[in-house]
């Protein structure tokens, strides 16, 4: 999730800080399709308790103003590797 926040923001500062952030949802499609790309292209989030950890990286990059086509282009850069599940 890190290397994705880095890539949509182009600042590791302010991806540290999409790292680490707790913003509620308001923007709920842009959350949505990142969450879905996420889990479709990275990891299994019905089998990955650990990668729920992460998901507020994805609230978080919507509620600054950024898109989820973004976040999308980013986690297919990322995640080239089938979707991994199985990790606690």
């Amino acid at each position: 999730m890190r290397k994705i926040a880095q890539l949509v923001t182009r600042d590791e500062d302010l991806a540290e800080a999409m790292m680490t952030d707790t913003h509620t949802i308001t923007d709920e499609d842009c959350h949505e399709e990142a969450v879905l790309a996420f889990h479709q292209l990275c990891f299994n989030l019905g089998t990955n308790p650990y990668a729920l950890r992460v998901v507020q990286t994805a609230v978080n990059l919507c509620e600054h103003g950024y898109s989820a086509r973004e976040f999308v282009g980013a986690a297919r850069a990322v995640c080239t590797h089938p979707p991994v599940e199985g990790i606690n």
